[in-house]
Formats: structure tokens, sequence, C-alpha cells
């Protein structure tokens, strides 16, 4: 019976409209009309096939938020379904249930986490610390992003011996934690169009694991003291954040020697013209010839005697 209903549920979010369906939130009223029919149900008004498309229409639409469950109790009403005659019926509305209440823990430990950031954040400015409370009165999956980015930011970065650095109070300069977290978060949700789709979840999840990354302490402190501008950390990439200043700039150094060099490769500043040799590509005889002085030695097999370069379409090839 257990896996016949999972098999019933597999099938029922694969089914053709399905994927529009799950994602609309349900109303005061749907809830309402649904604790009713709920309690048909369980009471066995309703036949098992009635009963099981029912069931199979809420495991398809997303968990109803925790104050409207315990508005309408329709949580009591499906838990009363688990005693229904018929077996698959009541192994459904199980699975139904756990969902629910699955989803009803997420969205309590979601609020305790925004409750306890807006404290931090009231601590600072009541304290003078930071120059306003932040605003985190968003909807539930922007809260939980503030949150990610949040706590993100407060991971204890000191070393042994220094002074630990609480959730609130900023590492360098007026702001919290929960001040830059609401500005990241208000920036990705203008970039990915104002919407809380996978983009927007991944990038907010990128985020918040690029700031906890062991390497990011620099990172941190640069983001919360302003160094960093939200603008310029949303559009970091982790390759080059959770480097150092030092190794940064023998990064761009490395880039400019190399720049440099491509640039003497340039037929207007290097090479010998020369009509002798016919490109592979457009078939001119106008090249220019570079020299790589290997001198016809034979263990370097991987540098080429000479590079021939077309002025037609600048196409290289080696001799």
């Amino acid at each position: 019976v257990e896996r016949s209903a999972r098999l019933r549920l597999a099938q029922a979010a694969s089914t053709p409209g399905a994927a529009a369906s799950c994602t609309l939130p349900f109303s005061a009223d749907e809830l309402g009309a649904l604790h009713d029919r709920l309690a048909k149900l369980a009471a066995g008004g309703l036949s098992p096939s009635a009963a099981e498309a029912l069931l199979l229409e809420l495991a398809r639409r997303p968990p109803p938020a925790v104050p409207m469950l315990r508005a309408s109790r329709v949580g009591v009403a499906l838990r009363r379904c688990e005693r229904h005659n018929h077996a698959q019926v009541a192994a459904i509305a199980s699975h139904v249930l756990a969902s629910w209440r699955s989803a009803a823990e997420a969205e309590d430990r979601r609020n305790r986490r925004v409750a306890a950031l807006g404290a931090a954040s009231e601590g600072e400015a009541r304290s003078g610390a930071a120059a306003s409370r932040a605003d985190i009165s968003l909807a539930p999956a922007r809260a939980h992003a503030v949150v990610l980015i949040g706590e993100a930011l407060s991971v204890d970065s000191a070393e042994p011996g220094e002074p630990k650095a609480e959730f609130g109070q900023p590492a360098a300069g007026p702001r919290t934690a929960a001040d830059v977290a609401v500005a990241v978060e208000a920036e990705v949700y203008k970039a990915v169009g104002k919407a809380t789709g996978k983009a927007y979840q991944a990038r907010c999840r990128s985020l918040a694991s690029l700031l906890r990354a062991p390497r990011a302490a620099e990172l941190r402190a640069n983001v919360r003291a302003g160094r960093c501008s939200v603008e310029e950390f949303c559009g970091l990439r982790a390759s080059d954040a959770l480097i150092s200043e030092q190794e940064r700039a023998r990064r761009q150094e490395k880039r400019e020697r190399e720049a440099r060099a491509i640039e003497m490769l340039r037929s207007e500043n290097a090479g010998e013209a020369s009509d002798a040799y016919t490109c592979t590509e457009c078939k001119g005889r106008r090249c220019a010839l570079f020299h790589t002085n290997s001198m016809g030695a034979v263990h370097l097999t991987t540098v080429p005697d000479m590079i021939v370069q077309c002025l037609d379409c600048m196409h290289r090839f080696t001799i």
C-alpha cells in the first residue's frame, strides 16, 4: 500500500499541468472549503476515487502557511483522514500531512532566525552602534535569503586571542550584518528581475556560501565596512573573491605581462613580412614571420621554429 501511494503521488506530480498548479498558494477561502471537504472525506462521505483525487491535488500544491493552518484547522481535518477505511487513501493522506508538517517546522525555524536577526539589528539601533534598525519585513522567501546572508556575514572570523565578532555587531563601521544582508538581498532581487525563482535562490545561496568560506574573513570585513560595495560584492565570483590583495596584485601583474607579450607579437611591432608562405585558411600570401629561437633543439619538441600570421585574415599557424 505504501509503495502504491508513493507511485500515485509521483504520477500526480508528473501529470500535464501539475507544474503550473503546484506553485499556486492556498487562499483563506480555499482552506475554509478544504476543511469541509476533508471532514466529509474523513467521515466516509467521498468515494475512494474522489478522496484520492482530492488528496493528490493537495500534494501538488505548496503547503499552507502556519498562521493559515492554525486559523483554518485544516491540518486537524487532514490528520483524521489518516484513519480512513481505504488503505491507499489513508497512506496518501499520511504523506501529505508529513509534507505539511515538515514545511511548518521549516517555517517556524525560519521565523525564529528572522526574529533573531531583527532583534540584533534593533539592539544595535538602540545602542547607537548602527544608524537605524534594518527592515526585514519581507516575503518569507526574501526574509529567508536575508537571514542566510546575515548569518554568513556574522561568522566568527577572529583569530585565536582576538575578540569574537558577535551576531549583529559591525566588524568595522556602523553597519550591522542585518543592514548589509538587506542591501545585498535587494540588489540580488533587482538583478534577477524582481522574482524569487530558482535564479534568485541559487544566487543568494552562492553569496552566503562565499561569505562562509574559511578564507573569506577579509571579504566579510570589507563588505561590512563598506570598502566593498554591495554592487561589487554581488558581481563577485568565488575565484576572484577568496584571494588576498597580494594574490590579486600578482594576478594583475601576470595579466599585464601577458598583454605586453601579446602586444610584442603584433605584426606592427614585431615580425618579418614575407610572401614565402600561403595561409592555410584564406590562401593569402601576405604573412608575418615570428621566430621562436628554438634553434632546432631536439628536446624542445613543443616549441615550433616559426609562427606565421596571415595579414589578411590574421590566422596563425606554425612551422
